[in-house]
């Protein structure tokens, strides 16, 4: 409960206070590019380091860093609506991300362990645990139709240069990657086991499963009221159909290319096994292999992006949403 809250209270709360003084001193400081190159520092730091993790609640710790990256990448595209998708995912990471924390904190007490292989091989035997983590996951991700497809749609959208259009797929990506890590058997790690394997001790509470169906239902409720949320919010940017579809073929690319990286990694580390340097990266580091694929891969992506003009919607800066904040700060 208190990594639950840590996660989705405090850093909500610390991002937040960030936002806001970041937009009082706009008129005087541009702080667009510092945000801008900070975000996107702290986003593959908070990922490679969440990648390298064994236990899950340190995975989901450095995931929060990574998507305070996220954030500050918003802040920093300065565009009416990248300052929506900033507001809309501090909702919906807080959200997403309770639902994470308390799967694991009751995975923890019913069987005495919080390490990734175990979760990600026992967590199904609790179906509705099981579920819980997958749509919070889900969201996290940025599928369409959840909270978190939502506020990624509208932060990619207010991109108002080509290179930060495209470089939003690095933390796309490698949000995956770690959604992998934790949620999917047989990726990333194949055989993690040393001994016996953990057994319940145990039943979780009905309660527990209870919260956790509700947070879980929130997380689409939000996706499925983006154009209510916006209107609330002073800035009305409705998602329609071509958007909705080419949002998910972009997510469908996405996945699919972080399940190859994931297989060739896991590949690479078999490979390895004999190699003494290679294998001492493998145990520091999870996914040497495929973060260096990810880096090459998208900036061959961004470069391609930028020569043939990708198509990027944008705002004026200094909009609704920064100036009726900034206005109630006082």
């Amino acid at each position: 409960v208190v990594l639950m809250v840590s996660s989705a209270v405090i850093s909500t709360t610390v991002m937040f206070w960030i936002a806001r003084l970041s937009w009082a001193f706009s008129p005087v400081l541009n702080t667009g590019p510092i945000l801008l190159v900070l975000g996107f520092i702290t986003a593959i730091y908070g990922a490679v380091k969440a990648l390298a993790q064994k236990d899950a609640r340190l995975l989901l710790a450095f995931s929060t860093v990574s998507q305070a990256g996220l954030m500050l990448i918003a802040l920093g595209s300065g565009t009416i609506v990248s300052e929506l998708g900033f507001i809309a995912h501090l909702f919906a990471h807080a959200l997403a991300k309770a639902v994470l924390f308390l799967c694991v904190g009751a995975f923890n007490a019913a069987y005495d362990t919080s390490s990734i292989a175990a979760f990600r091989e026992k967590i199904w035997r609790t179906p509705l645990l099981g579920a819980a983590a997958v749509i919070a996951a889900l969201s996290m991700v940025g599928l369409p139709l959840t909270f978190g497809g939502v506020s990624k749609y509208w932060i990619s959208a207010g991109a108002y240069n080509p290179l930060i259009y495209w470089g939003l797929w690095i933390p796309n990506l490698f949000t995956i990657l770690v959604m992998l890590k934790l949620i999917v058997p047989n990726t990333i790690y194949r055989r993690e086991f040393i001994g016996p394997h953990p057994q319940i001790t145990q039943t979780i509470p009905r309660y527990v499963l209870g919260t956790l169906g509700a947070l879980a239902l929130l997380i689409f409720v939000g996706g499925l009221t983006s154009q209510i949320f916006s209107n609330i919010i002073g800035t009305a940017y409705p998602i329609t159909l071509l958007a909705a579809l080419n949002k998910a073929a972009e997510f469908m690319q996405l996945f699919l290319i972080a399940y190859a990286l994931a297989q060739m990694a896991q590949f690479a580390r078999w490979k390895a096994t004999g190699n003494r340097l290679t294998a001492s990266l493998t145990k520091s580091l999870a996914l040497p292999d495929a973060v260096l694929a990810i880096v090459a891969f998208v900036a061959a992506v961004i470069l391609i992006g930028w020569v043939t003009g990708g198509v990027v919607s944008g705002g004026a800066s200094g909009g609704l949403v920064s100036s009726s904040l900034v206005s109630g700060a006082g």
